[in-house]
């Protein structure tokens, strides 16, 4: 049996020729990977070579400076800018960090905010505040000292001719009455508070509410 109809036969097997064609795309494989590596390393020392040429060309030529010293100084100079870089960002840093463990917290929401009641007229007053942190005056209600039953005023004129209101409680039934203007006194009511958190005396008034 000659050797062309041995390669046909085992090439018409159906394991045989797996394993001739697996043997075949491997040393091709191998065969391309050497000649790829061969010319990618011949390349890449030629064209070091050659910048390693024209650098030392440059820097031998004759100039009122030489070249060589030229390039020293440049050399210099740059690793100068470098060390000044580096000194600059860690100077950077250390600054940001000492500034984040120094800096004061700051707040979202001010401490005055839980100061929601206090007694003004002998009357308990309860208020909410803004998005923004303003006493919302239509928020405002009046309660009694007593009870804490909600109080409405009643605004009358006594005998003398001053402007008065009296908030009388139905649940325990006290009086109180307050020489004010109505239209006025939900304003002076809104300024003792101001005048309260402006004077830090808010935090002292939370735990009666």
């Amino acid at each position: 049996m000659s050797v062309n109809s041995r390669f046909k036969r085992f090439w018409s097997d159906p394991v045989w020729s797996k394993v001739i064609s697996v043997g075949i795309v491997a040393l091709l494989t191998w065969i391309g990977g050497a000649l790829f590596k061969w010319w990618s390393w011949a390349g890449v020392f030629e064209t070091v070579q050659g910048w390693g040429r024209g650098l030392w060309a440059f820097l031998m030529a004759p100039a009122a400076i030489s070249h060589w010293l030229l390039g020293i100084l440049i050399l210099m100079a740059v690793i100068f800018i470098l060390i000044l870089f580096s000194v600059w960002v860690s100077a950077a840093r250390t600054s940001s960090q000492e500034a984040s463990t120094t800096a004061p917290q700051i707040q979202s929401h001010p401490p005055w905010l839980s100061y929601t009641s206090d007694v003004f007229y002998n009357l308990r007053w309860r208020w909410a505040y803004t998005p923004t942190f303003a006493v919302d005056q239509s928020s405002l209600a009046i309660f009694c000292t007593h009870c804490d039953y909600q109080l409405i005023g009643e605004s009358h004129l006594p005998s003398d001719y001053t402007q008065q209101i009296t908030f009388r409680c139905r649940s325990c039934g006290r009086a109180v009455h307050v020489q004010e203007a109505p239209a006025q006194l939900e304003g002076i009511v809104l300024r003792l508070i101001h005048q309260k958190i402006r004077n830090d005396a808010a935090t002292k008034h939370t735990g009666s509410q």
